[in-house]
């Protein structure tokens, strides 16, 4: 995965694409799966090429046991449940610092599939899919506790709030996204959330 880093800060997407396809053949876990197709959407999102996304997208969350099926009302009925999960493990204190590696890693990749599915989706202009994904990552991110993988969560439910008119609600799923980067004194994770926090608070 690192080759395939390299390749797309050097103008090698095709290159990279090509080695992230191999080892994708090679792999039988599905989160392993996951991470990989997450992977390949940052890539083609850097470079602007909106061909596979939603291939990817919906094919990682496949991955994941979280999948987006033909019906929209089935969709929509999955979606809310996720949302309702995802409220009332805010009020739940969980053993975030007990979870179990594998289901740690597991609820990770997921929230990072949302995030980067729920992007590529604002890429596309499809407010739906968007809107699906944003409320479905609420209950990974409550769980994780302080992680990036939380505060980048927070931001894109902060926008799907702000997308609502739930204006207050957004800007407190915001402030919980630039807490957790103050609190991991993550200059990296605070870039990537000037994107988000820009739009959010201009909707």
């Amino acid at each position: 995965l690192d080759f395939a880093e390299a390749c797309s800060r050097t103008d090698h997407l095709n290159e990279g694409i090509d080695y992230l396809e191999r080892a994708l053949a090679q792999t039988y876990d599905a989160v392993k799966k996951a991470q990989i197709r997450s992977r390949m959407i940052k890539m083609f999102l850097v470079y602007k090429e909106d061909g596979r996304l939603k291939e990817l997208s919906v094919k990682a969350l496949k991955d994941l046991g979280k999948p987006l099926v033909k019906s929209e009302l089935i969709n929509f009925a999955l979606s809310i449940w996720e949302w309702i999960k995802g409220l009332i493990s805010g009020f739940y204190l969980f053993p975030k610092a007990h979870l179990r590696k594998k289901y740690h890693d597991r609820l990770e990749t997921l929230s990072d599939v949302y995030h980067v599915g729920g992007l590529a989706n604002y890429m596309m202009m499809d407010a739906i899919g968007w809107l699906h994904l944003a409320l479905r990552t609420l209950y990974p991110a409550n769980v994780l506790g302080v992680s990036r993988a939380s505060a980048r969560a927070y931001v894109i439910y902060a926008a799907a709030m702000a997308s609502m008119k739930l204006k207050n609600i957004a800007k407190g799923y915001l402030n919980r996204a630039v807490a957790i980067a103050d609190k991991l004194d993550d200059k990296g994770l605070h870039g990537a959330l000037r994107f988000w926090v820009g739009g959010v608070t201009s909707m």
